[in-house]
Parts: structure tokens; C-alpha cells; sequence
């Protein structure tokens, strides 16, 4: 764990393009999304998805904008969301090599090699574990590839990462 955590301290940002499949037990077919991520340290994350409808998601400390096509922006603080700011956590804290933050909110376990590593993050709270069974964050080096979210009605979401550059 501290030569993973090591490694992804040395980023200062990251850019990446995503592809998203979210699998719900109602439909036959994923949704699909896609687009872009931006990473800088220390703390903020963007999600710009491009199709299949443009939105943009930026966190930046404690506070989360999300701007959609034809309407206003909604700002909201992740402190009065906990299960937000938990999922929100698992990925910024995970990117700064952070493990402090991460086991606050998760009970953390590495598997796996440098060059082929995953994170399993299982919430601690209960009432997140309601909505988000487990996180699986896998990687090489100090390179998110996926992420994935296991919810606990039984959809799951699927992130793959291809990173544009360090």
C-alpha cells in the first residue's frame, strides 16, 4: 500500500478519456457515457461527459457543480451529502495517494502487483454501504484504468480509463 499510495502522490495532474456502462437489472442494455477526466492536485476532479448528452461535473474542496445542457449550474457542499462525498472521496483520495482519507471513509484492501493492482473500498458507514456495496479501483503503476461500483440493489457501473496525459 505505501508504494501504490507513493506513486500516485507524484501526480499532479491527469487527463484522461473515460467510457461509462452503467448495468441495471431493468434493462437489457448498459447505458453508455463517455468523455472526458480531468485530475489536479490537490483536490479538484471534473467529469465532462460528451455523449450522450454533454454535463459537467467539478469538484473542487467541498463543493460540487454540475452544469447540464440548458440549465443553471446546481452547486451543492459535498459536507451536507455524505454518500456523495463518499464516492467523491474514494476517487480524489485514491488519485492523491491518500490513504488517510480513503480508510476513513472505507475499509481499504490492495491486491496484486505495482503493474497490475486493484483497491477494493468497502463503505464504512451503513447507510452508504445501502447505496454503494464496494468500490474496485484497478490500475498499473500509478494509472487508474477502471473503476468500478457495486451498488446494492445490484446495478453496477463500469468506468474504463484511458489516460491522455501526466
Amino acid at each position: 500500500m505505501p508504494q501504490l499510495m507513493a506513486s500516485l502522490q507524484r501526480i499532479q495532474a491527469a487527463t484522461a478519456s473515460f467510457v461509462e456502462r452503467k448495468y441495471m437489472h431493468i434493462l437489457r442494455e448498459p447505458l453508455q457515457s463517455s468523455g472526458q477526466l480531468v485530475y489536479v492536485r490537490p483536490d479538484k476532479l471534473q467529469k465532462n461527459t460528451i455523449l450522450p448528452n454533454p454535463e459537467r461535473l467539478i469538484v473542487e474542496g467541498d463543493r460540487l457543480t454540475i452544469e447540464q445542457q440548458g440549465d443553471k449550474p446546481r452547486r451543492l457542499l459535498l459536507q451536507d451529502f455524505p454518500q456523495i462525498r463518499a464516492f467523491v472521496e474514494s476517487i480524489r483520495a485514491t488519485l492523491a495517494g491518500d490513504f488517510p482519507t480513503l480508510s476513513r471513509f472505507y475499509d481499504v484492501s490492495l491486491r496484486g502487483i505495482p503493474e497490475d493492482w486493484t483497491l477494493e473500498l468497502v463503505p464504512r458507514d451503513g447507510k452508504t454501504r445501502e447505496l454503494v456495496t464496494a468500490i474496485h479501483i484497478s490500475g498499473s503503476k500509478g494509472a487508474i484504468r477502471s473503476i468500478e461500483m457495486l451498488e446494492g440493489d445490484g446495478d453496477r457501473t463500469n468506468m474504463t480509463i484511458v489516460a491522455q496525459t501526466r
